[in-house]
Order: C-alpha cells, then sequence, then structure tokens
C-alpha cells in the first residue's frame, strides 16, 4: 500500500537536489477546489514544497510537457534550464512515446516517476463520499474526508480506482533506464489484479457489439474535450476537423450519430499507433462516454498485429506513421 505523504516528501526532497537555476519541473498541487488536484509549473526552488501527490493525481501531465516544447521550438527561445516532469507508471509511457514521436527532446528532459497504487476521479470520490467534499486525506486504499454538510466519511478506493489501475500492460514501469523512480520499497510492485480485463469486444456479439458502441457514441456533444486532452493527438491546434486543407462534404460538426462515428472513428485510427491506453479522454469526457471500449482495443491490436507497445521504447517509430521534429502533420 502507498503512502501517499511518505512518496510526497521523498518527491520533494530528490526535486530539491537536483533543481539548478534555470530548471522548470512539472508536477500536481491541491487548487483551491477540495478534491481537485491541478498541475503545478515550478520555476523557483522554494515553490517544491508545494507539491502534492494523492490519488487524485489523474491528470497525464505529458500533455503539458507538449506544448511547451513545441512552443520552445516556435519561439526560438527555449527554456535556460531543463524540463523535469513527474509521472505516474502509466503516463510515463506518454512522455517516452513523445520522445519516439520526436514530439519532447530528451536531451533537456528528466522524468521522475513516483509509485501509485490506483487514481481515483473527483466525480467518483464525490460519489463515494456521498456529497461535496470539504477535505479529505488518504490512506491504505480508503478516503477519509468530510463533505460540506459536515458529514465525515471512511470510503473504500478499491473498486473505484481509473479503469487503467487494473490492467498491468498500462500500469507497469517503462523500458528504458533514465528516468528517476520514487517509491517506499524502491521497486515495482503492480497493484491490480493480473488476470487481462475482458474487452467488449470479446464478450459480445459483432451486432451487440455495435449497439453498445453506437449508445455510448450517442451522448457525444462534440466538444473536442478527449482530442484536447490526448498526449497522442499533438496537432489538435491543427486538425482537419477544425480546418480541412480539401473541401470533404462527409466530414461535418453536425451532432449526428453518423458525423460522431467519423469524428471518433478518425481519432482513434490516428492516435492508435501512439496511443499507450493512458485514459485521459475517458476522464476528460463530460458526457461519462466509455472511451476505454476503443483504446483498450486498439491498444491490443497494435501489438498483437505489429509487435508494437507504445509507450515501451523512446526510439521505436511507430508503425503507421513517420514525420519530422516539430512538422506540421496536418
Amino acid at each position: 500500500m502507498i503512502n501517499w505523504s511518505k512518496i510526497t516528501e521523498a518527491t520533494r526532497h530528490y526535486l530539491k537536489s537536483i533543481f539548478q537555476p534555470g530548471d522548470v519541473i512539472l508536477s500536481y498541487t491541491e487548487s483551491n477546489t477540495p478534491g481537485i488536484m491541478t498541475p503545478l509549473v515550478i520555476r523557483e526552488a522554494e515553490a517544491i514544497d508545494k507539491i502534492i501527490l494523492n490519488p487524485l493525481c489523474t491528470q497525464n501531465l505529458s500533455v503539458y510537457l507538449s506544448e511547451f516544447f513545441q512552443q520552445d521550438i516556435q519561439s526560438g527561445n527555449p527554456a535556460a534550464g531543463k524540463w523535469v516532469v513527474t509521472v505516474k507508471p502509466c503516463d510515463a509511457r506518454s512522455v517516452i512515446q513523445m520522445i519516439s514521436d520526436e514530439q519532447i527532446a530528451k536531451d533537456n528532459l528528466e522524468m521522475v516517476v513516483f509509485d501509485c497504487d490506483g487514481t481515483v476521479t473527483t466525480k467518483s470520490l464525490k460519489n463515494l463520499l456521498g456529497g461535496e467534499i470539504r477535505s479529505v486525506k488518504f490512506e491504505d486504499h480508503q478516503a477519509k474526508g468530510e463533505t460540506l454538510a459536515n458529514k465525515e466519511v471512511t470510503a473504500d478506493l478499491v473498486g473505484s480506482y481509473q479503469t487503467k489501475c487494473s490492467d498491468s500492460a498500462i500500469c507497469s514501469l517503462p523500458d528504458m533506464h533514465d528516468y528517476s523512480f520514487i517509491s517506499e520499497s524502491n521497486r515495482f510492485v503492480f497493484h491490480g489484479s493480473e488476470k487481462e480485463n475482458a474487452l467488449i469486444q470479446d464478450t459480445l456479439s459483432r451486432e451487440d457489439c455495435f449497439q453498445r458502441v453506437s449508445e455510448e457514441l450517442s451522448k457525444c456533444i462534440r466538444c473536442n474535450a478527449c482530442r484536447n486532452v490526448c498526449p497522442a493527438c499533438f496537432c489538435s491546434d491543427r486538425c482537419v476537423m477544425d480546418k480541412p486543407k480539401l473541401a470533404i462534404p462527409y466530414i461535418t460538426k453536425e451532432i449526428t450519430l453518423d458525423q460522431i462515428f467519423q469524428y471518433h472513428l478518425i481519432r482513434f485510427y490516428h492516435v492508435a499507433p501512439n496511443c499507450t491506453a493512458c485514459g485521459e479522454c475517458e476522464r476528460a469526457c463530460p458526457q461519462g462516454i466509455s472511451l476505454s471500449i476503443f483504446y483498450r482495443y486498439l491498444h491490443r491490436l497494435n501489438k498483437q498485429l505489429f509487435g508494437a507497445e507504445s509507450g515501451s521504447s523512446d526510439s521505436d517509430k511507430q508503425k503507421l506513421l513517420s514525420y519530422r521534429f516539430g512538422e506540421d502533420l496536418v
């Protein structure tokens, strides 16, 4: 079991030991709203003590890292020091895939991976505690919180962790050696079930599977949250869905089921080779669409058909695409 206070203190201590003037640290802290964590950009050593790590650190910080590196390229004025990013094991795979895709530069990056036994969304935590959160602490797979109704509640987190937390193919340390790992035991232990999670593509007939997918996608409002938060969808500011170079009559912004299907099929085909199944699209969706039914299946197909596992190497090129550092892909 993870002692989050110790992990936080150990991470702070290590970052203070390596910080140099000009460095920029990307990590997590509490927002002004209890129960919600927010990304934290640190440029001064004194701010390192603001870092807080706990099961609510759901955001995949690699997407911000990519934006910062692209800004450096476009401005021609890169950061004076190095970028240091603190990530969970599952999100480390996204950083590694971005290095492989030449979207971020490995030479100017230090990755600090902190141990984790599962993350829970704010929405799930509110449901567990029975209302809006005044305060919350985490210990031994439990959340001990107080609601705005002044009710003290202790809830078991097991069973409420994000889908990816129970998949050993996603929750694992990356296969590269130049990163630092923060853990009480100095070794990584998978805290989920080794049994592979069943996919609807395996358990349902083709007709029932299509029905389930249709039901999920019918909730879509085309807000682009899944696209914008995805670390694998790094040309979102030049997306063909927004600014097509050609007049393609069958791609519109209408909220109809056929257009919604077009949008998600194009998006998932686009990111399939470099999707690490981090689950950010599902977490960010305001409609609660179970997008894991797509990305987990594509993640498996990529491995079965091409022998490729996204996020496992910082040098292997993905099988379906190739491009140059900073290239406009659209």
